[in-house]
């Protein structure tokens, strides 16, 4: 069995306390650095949202894999394992919440991912349009 990791923020040795409610980034402020490949990992206490606004993403989530380009949301629930790989050319962004407070913005996510499968996860995007 492989070991996955859980981060606060992917890469960072820090725990699962966070010192934010909200955090957004770029997907390549933080892809680029590890050659445009996010390694399966997990957090603990956090909710994301991942949406490519161009390029392309191949996603893992609990093992599933899925690929999808311009205008792919997917969306992930605290302690879902997930991993990607971008295209170099990739823009868009990640939505970091704190789950406690995600459930309350988004109640129907537990609902819909709760199978933990990319197809619904990214259904979910076409409910909701960032």
């Amino acid at each position: 069995m492989n070991f996955i990791p859980t981060y606060a923020l992917y890469g960072e040795s820090r725990s699962d306390e966070s010192e934010f409610f909200i955090h957004c980034e770029t997907i390549a402020s933080r892809s680029e650095k590890h050659q445009w490949r996010i390694k399966p990992h997990k957090h603990a206490r956090f909710l994301q949202i991942l949406h490519v606004s161009q390029g392309w993403c191949e996603s893992w989530i609990e093992g599933r894999e899925a690929h999808f380009g311009s205008g792919g949301i997917v969306v992930v629930p605290a302690g879902i394992s997930h991993g990607y790989r971008f295209s170099a050319d990739v823009d868009g962004h990640v939505l970091t919440i704190v789950a406690d407070s995600a459930e309350q913005l988004f109640p129907e996510h537990q609902r819909i991912a709760a199978s933990g499968t990319p197809d619904q996860s990214r259904r979910l995007g076409s409910y909701r349009r960032f």
